[in-house]
């Protein structure tokens, strides 16, 4: 039975979900706040954070910290938050690493005036706002009056604060948690992996000469690569890359790079590949190795997602969505049904911002076979495609050639969404799951 509006999954709670809509992962959900096991281990920060560098000169009475501590990346606040005492936010390095001589304790972050201290955290990103604040209490009230900057100047605006939540820290890291980039993507025939080095890694069965997997070591032999990897193996072409998240898709696949680098392969006759054309003039169709996608230099990407398709139906008309770090979306690739978002049924080669969305800050994207799906920053969701089976969500069977909002939801402060071929999901903040489609 089609369902063409949102509705919650019975009455049990979920934390995260997939594209199947399987649960990925167990948080309690009356628990508002992670516990701290959860928030200052090294290996749970933000793998993508650059090193903490303090901006601005410490006040006349404190003792400048050296310069090698200054460098020191934030990974080194969490060791030693968990280690002395709260109040000791950042801890100096120890004489034998470039410390003080003398033993001295050295500058503090909670010892600075509260403006300045303000300034330096509004330079940071807003994961690891969240973690200083749980590792000292002291800077909580430096922590809210840093994200009144940064939302007062535009460089990050906030979402608006859950009715459930009663202070930003535990949001912000839950949030950060739920919408990290995806690190294990199923395609048709074929899974992608980041593992904790960042490589790339990918597994399964190429059936059709589409380069799904990554890896041309066939193509010395003046064919196109067929073959089967029954276990993950490292992507050659993508040895130099620090990954930090992947999209499988049907037909084509695509991984973004630490730096917001977006690089495609797979084949695609309608575009989704992102490469346009060849010095040649011919459309690129097929890449076997990892490519970058030119058309986006410049621009930081922190998402990708590639198209799935139902039982080997529409495996030419694939399409790819991208965010960017300011909340930008781009799409490529086929477009029918206007599942590109721009308003037509007409096929896009090089990635395009969809100017629907440019007053909304979005947080995240998923594609289904012939729709798409948005989640802004303030927890709204958007949909636009074809809705012959009630895929978009809005009470009816017809396209959207453009984004709109899902009514239905407008109420629930939605925090991640998934797509699987003609249906979706949606996980609400407070724990319920909401579904529509076929």
């Amino acid at each position: 039975r089609r369902v063409v509006s949102p509705r919650i999954i019975g009455s049990k709670a979920a934390t995260t979900l997939d594209a199947l809509g399987r649960r990925q992962q167990q948080i309690p959900t009356d628990a508002r706040r992670p516990p701290p096991s959860m928030l200052l281990t090294d290996s749970n920060l933000n793998p993508h954070a650059a090193p903490f560098v303090p901006t601005g000169a410490s006040p006349a009475p404190l003792p400048a910290p050296p310069l090698q501590a200054r460098r020191r990346p934030l990974q080194t606040l969490s060791t030693a938050a968990r280690a002395a005492a709260p109040a000791r936010a950042a801890a100096p390095a120890a004489a034998d690493e470039g410390g003080p001589a003398d033993g001295s304790p050295g500058a503090m972050l909670a010892d600075l005036p509260p403006e300045l201290l303000a300034a330096v955290l509004r330079s940071m990103r807003l994961s690891d706002i969240g973690h200083l604040a749980y590792a000292s209490r002291p800077l909580l009230g430096a922590v809210e009056a840093a994200l009144q900057l940064r939302a007062q100047d535009g460089k990050d605006p906030l979402p608006r604060l859950p009715a459930c939540e009663e202070s930003w820290a535990p949001f912000l890291l839950r949030l950060d948690r739920l919408r990290a980039p995806t690190v294990v993507a199923a395609g048709d025939r074929h899974c992608l992996f980041v593992d904790s080095e960042r490589r790339l890694l990918s597994c399964g069965f190429d059936s059709q000469h589409r380069a799904v997997l990554g890896h041309a070591h066939d193509l010395t032999s003046g064919g196109p690569p067929s073959l089967r990897l029954p276990v993950p193996s490292p992507v050659p072409a993508a040895a130099g890359l620090r990954v930090s998240g992947v999209a499988a898709g049907a037909v084509h696949s695509l991984l973004v790079t630490e730096g917001g680098v977006v690089y495609s392969w797979g084949s695609s006759k309608f575009g989704a590949l992102g490469h346009g054309v060849d010095c040649d003039g011919r459309k690129v169709e097929r890449q076997f190795e990892p490519r970058r996608v030119e058309a986006l230099a410049g621009v930081r990407v922190v998402m990708v997602a590639a198209s799935p398709s139902h039982g080997g139906w529409g495996l030419d008309y694939s399409h790819s969505l991208a965010v960017a770090d300011d909340g930008a979306v781009f799409s490529w690739g086929a477009g029918k049904d206007s599942r590109l978002g721009h308003g037509s049924s007409n096929d896009v080669h090089t990635p395009r911002r969809i100017d629907a969305l440019k007053k909304q800050r979005i947080a995240s994207v998923a594609a289904g076979e012939n729709h798409s799906v948005a989640l802004s920053n303030e927890g709204r969701v958007y949909s636009w495609g074809s809705g012959r089976w009630g895929q978009l969500g809005h009470g009816s069977l017809r396209n959207a050639r453009l984004p709109r909002a899902v009514d239905a939801l407008r109420d629930v402060w939605v925090c991640s969404v998934a797509c699987g071929c003609y249906h979706n999901l949606a996980l609400a903040w407070e724990g319920g799951v909401y579904s529509w489609g076929p």
